[in-house]
This record gives C-alpha cells, structure tokens and sequence, in this order.
C-alpha cells in the first residue's frame, strides 16, 4: 500500500476536499466517536456508518488500505493511523463502524 495513494483518494472525496465550513463540520463528525449519536441522533450515527463503510470499501477494492489487500479489511492502529486527517487525527468512528457492520452480517461485494 503506498500512504501517499490513501491521501490522495482520500483528497479526492468532497468531504476532503472542499474547505468550507459545512466539509469542515462534517468530518469533524466522521472522525468523532461517533458511538455517543446512537442513541441521541440514530440517523446521524446511521448515516457516519453508512459513510465510513463506503469509504473503506472503495479503498479496499483499490488496494489503498495497509497491507495493499484488496479482500481483507485489516483493523488495527495501522489502519488508523493511515486514516489520519489533520486536524481531526484519527478516526474514533472506525471501532463503531466496524462493530455495526459485522452485527449486522455486511458482505461485501467482491466486484
């Protein structure tokens, strides 16, 4: 996996890309823990998720995650740490995300 081809898909996502308030905002919320929402804003914690998943999933497909693997999703520090986005650090969203994905039996389409 090379860091710099994360950054730059990453770059590319409007969310990453734009520097206006609203984006700002926005990742802020993505890069939170997001697991206090549940139960205070279930479809803003739905809808982090659901951003989340799509996210890694492209950069999966892609090989962009550590490890260069395009089947296996490798959850630990290294992967965190690859998400890093400053000024927002590391995602804390990332534990929840992948708790709700495997509670409710997310497959993932191979193509």
């Amino acid at each position: 996996m090379d860091g710099q081809s994360l950054s730059v898909h990453l770059s590319t996502i409007s969310e990453f890309s734009s520097d206006t308030a609203s984006a700002r905002s926005r990742l802020q919320s993505l890069y939170s823990d997001i697991v206090t929402r549940k139960e205070v804003n279930p479809a803003g914690f739905h809808a982090n998720v659901a951003w989340w998943r799509r996210l890694l999933e492209g950069a999966l497909r892609q090989g962009l995650l550590p490890g260069g693997d395009h089947l296996v999703l490798h959850v630990n520090d290294c992967l965190l740490e690859a998400l890093r986005w400053n000024p927002f650090g590391r995602p804390l969203a990332i534990p929840s995300v992948i708790v709700r994905s495997m509670s409710s039996l997310v497959e993932l389409p191979l193509t």
